[in-house]
């Protein structure tokens, strides 16, 4: 059973993945995203974490399939999340 730690609270933006939406794994498997993640924070979140998004949603844990950092003119500005 894994430990987490404290739990972390974002602002996000939360959209079905469009289509068939793929991503490909460090381990080279492929999985389908079901939702993108548009996380309000300039701070990469643990992929190994636990993930919950808000009732209604399904699944309601899903694993973190892959981030990024996204960037505008001025830095960095949301972290893009595929699960």
């Amino acid at each position: 059973q894994p430990n987490f730690g404290t739990s972390t609270q974002y602002s996000c933006y939360i959209e079905p993945a469009s289509g068939e939406e793929v991503v490909r794994l460090s381990s080279g498997e492929e999985r389908k995203a079901s939702y993108t993640i548009y996380v309000n924070s300039t701070s990469a979140l643990n992929p190994e974490g636990r993930l919950t998004l808000p009732s209604g949603y399904d699944p309601q844990q899903p694993p973190i399939l892959a981030q990024k950092l996204v960037s505008d003119e001025y830095g960095a500005h949301h972290v893009e999340l595929k699960v």
